[in-house]
Formats: C-alpha cells, sequence, structure tokens
C-alpha cells in the first residue's frame, strides 16, 4: 500500500471511527429530509462500535479524484454535528459541491473545520475529501459553508466530520 494510501486509510478510519461530530447524506433524500436523514445515519455509524466501523473501511479500487488536507484541529477540539445542516451533498462523477449552514454555538470565538468526505456505497475508502474551515468565528454567529471535490466514479454517500477548537488553532 503506498503512503498515499496508508494516509488516505488513516484519514478514512479516523472520520468514520473517532469522528466527534460526524453526518451522512445521501443523494436520494429530498432537500427537506436530509437533516434528519443524516442524523439517523450518524446514530447508526457512530454507534456500530469499532469492529462494524472497521469492517466497513477497507481499500477498494475505485478511482479517486480531488483530496484536500485536513487541518489538525489539536487537543481541545469539540465535535459541532448539532450546529450543521446539509443542504446538498452531489454524488455523481465529475465535480461536487456539499454544502449547507453552521453556527458557533460556543461562548468563545472558534475555528472550524467541516471535512466531507465521497464515499462509495460498499466501502469507506473515499472517492474525495473536501474541506472548509473558518477562522475566529464570533460566538453565536451563523454562516454557509461548502467543500469542493471531484469524483471520478459516483459515490454512495457523504461523511462529514464537524469539529471546533479555540481560535487561532487553524493555521
Amino acid at each position: 500500500m503506498s503512503a498515499t494510501a496508508r494516509r488516505l486509510s488513516s484519514i478514512t478510519a479516523a472520520l468514520v471511527i473517532g469522528a466527534v461530530g460526524l453526518t451522512a447524506c445521501s443523494g436520494n433524500d429530498s432537500a427537506g429530509d436530509k437533516a434528519s436523514s443524516a442524523g439517523s445515519k450518524a446514530s447508526s455509524a457512530a454507534g456500530s462500535g469499532a469492529s462494524k466501523a472497521s469492517s466497513a473501511v477497507k481499500n477498494t479500487d475505485a478511482p479517486r479524484g480531488s483530496v484536500d488536507k485536513v487541518p489538525s484541529m489539536g487537543k481541545d477540539v469539540a465535535g459541532i454535528r448539532k450546529d450543521v445542516t446539509v443542504d446538498s451533498c452531489g454524488l455523481k462523477t465529475g465535480a461536487q459541491t456539499a454544502k449547507g449552514k453552521v453556527k458557533n454555538s460556543d461562548k468563545s470565538a472558534r475555528d472550524l473545520l467541516i471535512a466531507v468526505q465521497w464515499l462509495p456505497a460498499n466501502s469507506g475508502d473515499p472517492l474525495s475529501v473536501g474541506v472548509f474551515t473558518a477562522k475566529n468565528v464570533a460566538p453565536g454567529k451563523q454562516m454557509d459553508w461548502s467543500a469542493k471535490g471531484t469524483l471520478k466514479a459516483e459515490a454512495g454517500r457523504c461523511v462529514l466530520l464537524a469539529q471546533s477548537a479555540p481560535a487561532g488553532t487553524i493555521k
């Protein structure tokens, strides 16, 4: 396995197994159903246990598209799934954009991170990874977010890692 494949597998494992704020969406949901569908899929993914989750993370021969670097959020990271909505996340081959809204519900300024992985229906090996970051977001501020990816094959689902850390964490 190449160094790039090992790094992507590590990122995938962290996003699927250890993600504090996790949500998912599928291309079959209507816009109004995405938020509730995303929450229920996240609960089942996060609560499935390490053995089941790790068996879902496997290498495939799926072609990789664009892969953005996911920045480190340091030790004082908090999951913010409850503060993120997903309005859309395209799954077709080609350029795609996942987007929604995010709110800093903390009482202090925070840096925000949303990493989107486009995954095949039968694997945890990412087809593409897109990242949104916002620095020094004021308490209570809500904003639009978007992350772009390029898919060389159709994805089965999108998985989000949503985190915040003290302002100044993201360099």
